[in-house]
């Protein structure tokens, strides 16, 4: 039987349906670009990947977003695994003839895509295995020998973590089709780059750089390797021989069109030159200042036909500035070492500061002086400079480009009130006044240095003052921001507090909403102390001095705190130390203590096995509240206790019980009718006592919040889970993002590790709408629908909308045509009051037959009421 499209058949709690048309990142400048290349064929054209591909025309300076590679049918049908989301781009290969034709290498969904309209549209490419889910593709590449040759590392275990061998594929028809080389190394070992020779006596020979260890992640996340080897092939990758009696790491490869050689970087800064691959040679230069600063990956070499021809060179070091370029300039062609500067970056206010690791460089070739070019970061994405010509030794422009919105955002706050918000990535704050339409960066002031940002918190008695924790100080800001947080309150690294931010680090700091002078914050240690202390701290007087909370009977960190804003004095301590994940946690773990009397007197009211990493407390009803906990192994002598889950108590933490969720996809944006809790009114649930538990999976994520009755769950696999009813049912899957959730906020806006910051759009019939909504107070029922007229052959359904002041127990919903023909019928049962229903109407009967065009009239009937609406249908 045809029916109304409402949820599963029962309105038991408020549901909205909604297909998720697209996961939009909101404009937040900043991310982790792992590698960008410039289009040989087009110059001025660059391809970056960091969560996505994006695209620049303009040397860099601004970026487009190209769409987000989509797994297709068929590979869903064959995979085992789950495909969708968690997507990491890694590394980016496109045709020397071809601007258009672009190769990705993927560590999420599939090994390889491939698009041959600049990005637009993707097909995913097969490797012909029964579990292409693991196996990840470390690089790609592209021949400048042959326009449709391509290289791509492909790296196979059975688990995600696992070292992998590496193989090394081929293809020579444009990425269309694949089949392994001649060449695989063991789990011990990695490629790290492949370059085929395009010109010379030795033009089509194959180069392979190895370095002796597992490189993980993009060949960015290990220790530095201090051997390895180079490969080449003289058959076209039939099969390879070692290079003889060069053991330096290689890691990064680049030719030399002047004078027909390859120039290769070790990851120690050394740089050796071949003619053919095979024959390496002595050193032949090292780049200043990596002997002494101490050389760390990732390093990169490139080659650029300037006039006169110059290579561009980096690395990473551990110490400040964390960042080196230099560059060479030789007509000669030979780079000696005498021939390479260091290039002084920008380190002074007002002036673009490079704050974290380079991982890529490239150059703008349209300019032959050398004075167009840039480096990918891991913050902020990419900075490139328009005036650092040939034989320039001082930066002094770098900017930061406009469009890559993909920053690693770690927490943030949301104030619906004023529309504020503020995010946190690394060492960044970003602040939005208008609830993310726009973003500005507020933290670090540019140029300046910048501790790594941890929480934020809003004052309660004003609109522009905000608190910053960062390592062990904290900071605050007047005016939203404009002053940089220039401010410092508390900085516990000094005396009398005297801690180490190597091993300590502040938690949340919460503020009375009654008595803004009182605050609490704890103090957290990230490693094994040997000595036992109290770590809650509380002022009085604003900050000016703060005491330790004696009172509190633990003798380990204090990990998180929450405070019931009706009723400050009753506050809820997570105690714990060491910030670690797993089933196999072994820090300290003293339980979940509680006060009602503002920390005089404290009880422990469970969780004593665990460390608990999260507490919400529900605004509207106090007595709800979750919390986010694992187990420590040190402390449970339980062995069935493993990994964590999430636990919600409905009467301030007398009884608790876990929380499940549903094992099941959640709907792609391409999906079309899936329900999702919103925010839409209240539950009126006044009960202490739990409802019954349906069986489920346990949930275990550290971020779930509980919002009006409604909980939110985010996962480091990318879910977003949502339940109405308080958990008593299995919380349901309602989207998958591409890489882990770190944050939620309250209504739409939806914040991700490494990805940015997302808005989630909900499409009902044809009006778009976010997940913030009222509650109906009207009185009886209101029935309408929109659009009115529609059209189910262009436009699609219409959607109506049925609001109801009180529970009834018989819902009746009819449509008739204008001659008293029934069209559809559909009952209810038991259908809450105080909500606003959504249903759709697709213009069709009880058999699925289209009706005619015309006028309809629905009925919503109850006992005691009856209403009528009319619907006109076009064609």
């Amino acid at each position: 039987m045809k029916k109304l499209l409402f949820l599963i058949g029962l309105l038991v709690v408020p549901s909205l349906i909604f297909s998720v048309t697209e996961y939009v990142p909101k404009s937040i400048d900043g991310g982790w670009v792992r590698r960008i290349v410039e289009a040989p064929s087009a110059p001025g054209t660059f391809y970056a990947v960091s969560y996505g591909l994006y695209k620049s025309t303009d040397g860099g300076q601004t970026w487009i977003r190209k769409t987000s590679v989509q797994p297709s049918d068929s590979f869903v049908a064959a995979s085992t695994t789950t495909i969708y989301g968690n997507h990491h781009t890694g590394s980016v290969a496109v045709s020397s003839s071809n601007a258009n034709l672009v190769l990705v290498a993927d560590e999420g969904w599939s090994p390889l895509w491939r698009s041959t309209d600049g990005g637009e549209n993707w097909t995913c490419i097969s490797l012909g295995a029964t579990n292409e889910m693991w196996k990840r593709a470390a690089i790609v590449t592209s021949s400048l020998y042959n326009s449709d040759y391509f290289f791509a590392a492909i790296q196979t275990g059975t688990k995600d973590l696992d070292a992998k061998a590496s193989v090394l594929n081929m293809s020579t028809d444009g990425g269309l089709t694949w089949a392994e080389a001649g060449l695989t190394v063991t789990s011990a070992e990695s490629i790290t780059d492949v370059l085929q020779i395009p010109s010379g006596a030795n033009a089509g020979r194959i180069i392979v750089s190895v370095v002796d260890e597992f490189l993980s992640f993009n060949r960015d996340n290990a220790d530095n390797p201090t051997t390895g080897k180079v490969y080449y092939s003289t058959n076209s990758g039939v099969s390879f021989t070692q290079a003889s009696s060069f053991t330096e790491p290689a890691y990064q490869l680049t030719w030399d069109s002047t004078n027909n050689k390859i120039w290769m970087i070790t990851c120690k800064g050394d740089i050796y030159s071949s003619a053919d691959g095979a024959s390496w040679g002595v050193r032949v230069s090292s780049v200043p200042l990596w002997t002494t600063a101490g050389c760390h990956r990732p390093v990169g070499i490139l080659y650029s036909d300037t006039t006169p021809p110059s290579m561009l060179a980096y690395a990473n070091t551990g110490t400040q500035p964390s960042a080196s370029i230099c560059r060479s300039t030789d007509a000669a062609g030979g780079f000696p070492a005498n021939s390479w500067y260091n290039i002084t970056l920008p380190d002074a206010l007002d002036r673009e500061k490079i704050n974290s690791f380079i991982n890529d460089i490239v150059v703008d070739s349209r300019y032959a002086d050398g004075s167009h070019w840039g480096v990918a970061e891991s913050e902020m994405a990419f900075f490139y400079t328009t005036s650092t010509a040939l034989g320039t030794t001082t930066s002094n422009d770098f900017q930061i480009q406009r469009g890559i919105t993909t920053p690693n955002i770690r927490n943030g706050i949301k104030d619906k009130s004023t529309n504020r918000l503020y995010v946190l990535a690394d060492h960044n704050i970003f602040y939005s006044h208008d609830n993310g339409d726009s973003w500005s960066r507020v933290y670090p002031q540019k140029g300046g240095s910048a501790d790594f940002v941890r929480y934020l918190a809003f004052a309660p008695d004003s609109a522009t003052k905000v608190y910053l924790m960062a390592n062990l100080k904290i900071y605050y800001t007047n005016d939203n921001g404009t002053d940089n947080f220039a401010n410092t309150l508390v900085d516990f690294s000094a005396a009398p507090y005297n801690y180490n931010f190597m091993t300590q680090f502040p938690t949340n700091l919460i503020i009375d909403p009654t008595n803004t002078n009182i605050m609490y914050i704890g103090i957290a240690n990230s490693s094994a102390v040997s000595t036992t202390d109290n770590y809650l701290y509380k002022t009085t007087n604003a900050g000016t001095n703060w005491n330790k909370i004696t009172s509190l009977p633990v003798n380990h960190g204090i990990y998180y705190i929450a405070m019931a804003t009706t009723n400050p004095s009753v506050m809820y301590v997570a105690c714990g130390d060491e910030n670690q994940y797993g089933g196999n946690f072994t820090g300290h773990g003293d339980g979940l203590y509680k006060t009602t009397d503002g920390g005089s007197t404290w009880t422990n009211i469970g969780f004593s096995d665990t460390r608990i990493s999260n507490i919400s407390i529900d605004p509207t009803k106090p007595e709800h509240l979750i919390v986010g906990y694992q187990y420590v192994h040190t402390v449970t002598t339980d062995t069935s206790k493993t990994g964590g889950g999430c636990a919600i108590s409905l009467d301030s933490g007398v009884t608790w019980e876990d929380l499940t969720y549903m094992d099941q996809e959640p709907p792609k944006p391409s999906d079309n009718k899936t329900e999702v809790p919103t925010d839409e009114g209240k539950l009126q649930l006044a009960t202490k006592r739990l409802p019954a538990r349906s069986s489920g999976n346990r949930l275990y994520s550290d971020l779930t919040f509980i919002f009006d009755g409604l909980i939110y769950n985010g996962t480091n696999a990318g879910y977003i889970y949502m339940s109405s009813d308080l958990g008593a049912t299995p919380l349901k899957p309602v989207a998958l993002l591409p890489t882990a959730v770190s944050w939620l906020f309250r209504g739409s806006v939806m914040a991700t590790s490494g990805c940015g910051l997302f808005d989630i759009t909900f499409t009902t019939g044809t009006t778009t709408s976010t997940t913030t909504y009222t509650a109906y107070s009207g009185t009886d029922i209101k029935l309408y629908n929109y659009p009115n007229p529609f059209n189910p052959k262009k436009s699609g359904n219409t959607t109506i909308k049925l609001s109801l002041t009180q529970e009834t127990k018989d819902l009746k919903l009819k449509i008739y045509s204008l001659s008293g023909d029934l069209v559809l019928e559909n009952s209810y049962d038991n259908v809450v009051g105080g909500f606003s229903y959504t249903l759709e109407w697709d213009g069709k009967n009880q058999k699925g037959e289209l009706c005619a065009p015309g006028v309809y009239i629905i009925i919503a009937e109850t006992k005691n009421k009856t209403v009528k609406n009319k619907i006109v249908m076009v064609y």
